[in-house]
């Protein structure tokens, strides 16, 4: 299953990319007000997904999630539970369901404000396929409830809380779905313990970062299975702000970067998304081919005890990073 794919190594491609976002970034609906409040609306999106009673109406066998292309929720799920699960776990990687889901699988569709017709036709499909749907939506968008199967469930999230409008953080409900099915063997997370770590999250630590990549073209790097699916959003957050940035597993395309800078013509920088947790063998490649082509490299690790607090912390700190590197560009 490929559950991540690599931005093209040509510049040109990258340069189309990056013009690209710029116009899809116009259509986004983007909520910086009450940055801070995101800690404390993680916790209550949590507890509300978790507190309902989702029906399954046969054992499952498998899951297939479905995020926007933009959106990296699915990439960041996969993170959290992919080392846990005990059955496949498929991420959609077009719009055509595959054709293994059936009355055993569970579907998590997962809404987006500029996603919204496509997830409705996918909704539309895992229905038609007879599977346990799970839609994850916000009250903002509005949904005809007579046109919603009965083997599917709409997770309508309350407009109070307001950084989940564009779907970014929808990882965070889905999990607490994930973890109320016991033959998926999901541990269930203490939410107070992520809300810690993610409120270490500082200005001071997020001002920094965007000191050095201010103006330079981004090069992230996430671990496999642990940080990758960070790594993807801190693109798209970066994108958002009209900045160069592409994101690799580590070690893919460890030294495939470097070969673009004399055609770009500006600076790099490298950010590194570690975890205490990762498998690092290889990460001294990574630090001896920059160090050959003098690029610097931000080493940045995830907060907490668990590996769901830790891929939440650095979720939130990019969402930081993108809102001090808007501000720098205003």
């Amino acid at each position: 299953m490929q559950r991540f794919k690599i931005f093209p190594s040509e510049a040109y491609k990258i340069i189309f990319a990056w013009e690209r976002n710029k116009l899809l970034n116009s259509q986004r609906i983007l909520d910086i007000g009450g940055l801070d409040q995101t800690p404390s609306e993680c916790a209550a999106a949590f507890e509300f997904a978790f507190a309902k009673q989702i029906p399954a109406r046969t054992p499952i066998k498998n899951v297939l999630v479905a995020s926007a292309p933009r959106i990296c929720a699915d990439n960041i799920l996969n993170d959290v539970v992919i080392r846990q699960i005990k059955v496949p776990f498929v991420q959609l990687q077009n719009e055509k369901i595959p054709s293994f889901v059936s009355e055993n699988t569970l579907s998590m569709v997962l809404d987006s404000p500029f996603w919204h017709d496509e997830a409705r036709d996918i909704l539309e499909q895992c229905a038609q396929a007879e599977s346990n749907v799970v839609f994850i939506t916000h009250e903002d968008f509005s949904t005809a409830e007579s046109a919603i199967a009965d083997n599917v469930f709409v997770l309508r999230l309350p407009k109070s809380l307001r950084r989940f409008i564009n779907g970014e953080y929808y990882f965070i409900p889905a999990l607490a779905i994930l973890s109320q099915i016991t033959e998926l063997h999901i541990d269930r997370q203490n939410f107070d313990e992520t809300q810690t770590a993610m409120k270490k999250v500082s200005a001071d630590q997020a001002e920094s970062i965007v000191k050095s990549i201010a103006g330079k073209a981004i090069f992230i790097y996430g671990m496999h299975d642990t940080t990758v699916g960070v790594a993807s959003q801190w693109r798209e957050q970066i994108h958002q702000t009209t900045q160069l940035a592409t994101a690799y597993e580590f070690p893919e395309g460890i030294s495939e970067p470097f070969l673009l800078s004399p055609e770009l013509g500006i600076g790099k920088q490298i950010i590194f998304l570690r975890d205490c947790d990762e498998n690092n063998k290889d990460r001294e490649k990574l630090r001896g081919v920059a160090e050959q082509d003098a690029v610097p490299i931000i080493e940045i690790f995830g907060e907490g005890n668990s590996k769901f607090s830790r891929i939440c912390h650095l979720v939130y700190l990019g969402d930081v990073i993108k809102y001090y590197l808007e501000a720098k560009i205003q």
